[in-house]
């Protein structure tokens, strides 16, 4: 499923509201201005009027520089709904659900 939605970029200056996303990401530039990002890694940089950028699942993110972005999401092979389930595990919990890979009941 494809989800796309409009976002406008309100601020001017550098902030710490980071987005982390658990979707593929289209981001495409649909302003006329440029606009900053930041990614994880601090790598910082920017995206110009119909400059396009891809971002994998749960990449860590944020722009800012005032503008237009329409981004489309993509979800992977896990659906919405599990994806929002496991996003409220503890990183304990998150590993057990990882290597739980055996039956409950005993099978003979």
């Amino acid at each position: 499923m494809v989800k796309s939605l409009e976002i406008s970029t309100m601020y001017d200056k550098k902030h710490n509201n980071y987005f982390k996303i658990p979707s593929h990401q289209y981001i495409y530039n649909i302003g006329k201005t440029k606009i900053n990002f930041i990614l994880e890694n601090n790598k910082t940089d920017y995206l110009n009027p119909g400059d396009s950028l891809y971002l994998k699942p749960n990449t860590k993110h944020l722009f800012f520089k005032k503008g237009k972005l329409l981004v489309s999401r993509i979800n992977g092979n896990i659906s919405s709904d599990a994806i929002y389930q496991i996003s409220s595990f503890s990183d304990n919990n998150l590993k057990k659900a990882i290597n739980d890979n055996k039956p409950w009941f005993y099978k003979k």
